[in-house]
């Protein structure tokens, strides 16, 4: 799998990098994640995962925030450093030596799936959570309406670098046995990354097509999986901290 993350790789993203052409879409998807992390955060250090050109950790720090990333592509790593002003470990999550208890919210957009082996990934994030500490996830949701109407014409299935599938049960079940507890769990539709009104016209097609007009969020339909989840007092030997547990998760 480490041979897949070569510029090869990034160019089916279209040039320079991964993202690096369509700057406003770029921009879009930062302030979009950011905004859904604030609505979490209980202070101001925050880890993102998989980086790429670094566009959430500018958008991050632009906001306040004490941000580092990581990211497995050298070239990347550097633009985004060089760009941004933004600390970047060039490596892979596993492989990256973080002190722990000390991010307020781990982040990491379209990653989970990435990885052959996650549960000791997330095990070793979970220790650099400080007491409240967070993950956010999103992945693409295999049990969503597209996925199961498209079956392997889906694009989730496109990506060379997708290892794994998640629907909302399994994703719940991993983060559990990585020593989390769910706190949210969500799916939204892709449409919330479609500034307007290209995000009217993709909720329009998802009526036709799918003949369901999307709203913001639901349990399980929607085409991106979402969880919050922190780590669980056991695992973390007791010092959960922060907020109190939760019965059941929230699923929106």
């Amino acid at each position: 799998m480490r041979g897949v993350y070569e510029e090869p790789y990034f160019e089916r993203y279209g040039g320079r990098g991964a993202y690096t052409e369509d700057e406003p879409a770029r921009w879009h998807d930062a302030r979009v994640r950011l905004k859904f992390v604030q609505q979490h955060l209980t202070g101001p250090r925050v880890l993102e995962i998989g980086c790429a050109a670094g566009y959430f950790l500018a958008c991050a720090r632009k906001a306040g925030l004490d941000v580092l990333g990581i990211e497995p592509s050298t070239e990347l790593a550097r633009e985004a450093s060089d760009r941004f002003g933004v600390e970047v470990r060039n490596g892979f999550v596993e492989d990256v030596e973080l002190p722990a208890a000390s991010f307020d919210a781990v982040c990491g957009w379209h990653v989970l799936e990435h990885i052959p082996v996650p549960e000791p990934t997330l095990r070793h994030l979970r220790d650099t959570l400080r007491p409240g500490g967070l993950l956010l996830l999103e992945v693409p949701n295999v049990a969503s309406l597209r996925a199961r109407r498209e079956g392997i014409r889906w694009r989730g299935f496109a990506d060379p670098g997708h290892v794994a599938y998640y629907s909302p049960p399994t994703l719940a079940t991993l983060l559990a046995n990585a020593g989390f507890d769910i706190v949210e769990i969500e799916t939204a539709a892709a449409a919330v990354y479609r500034p307007w009104p290209r995000s009217l016209l993709s909720r329009a097609k998802q009526l036709v097509v799918f003949r369901d007009w999307p709203s913001r969020y639901d349990p399980s339909k929607h085409e991106l999986l979402r969880v919050v989840a922190r780590p669980s007092r056991s695992a973390s030997g007791g010092h959960g901290g922060g907020r109190e547990a939760l019965d059941d998760p929230v699923v929106r």
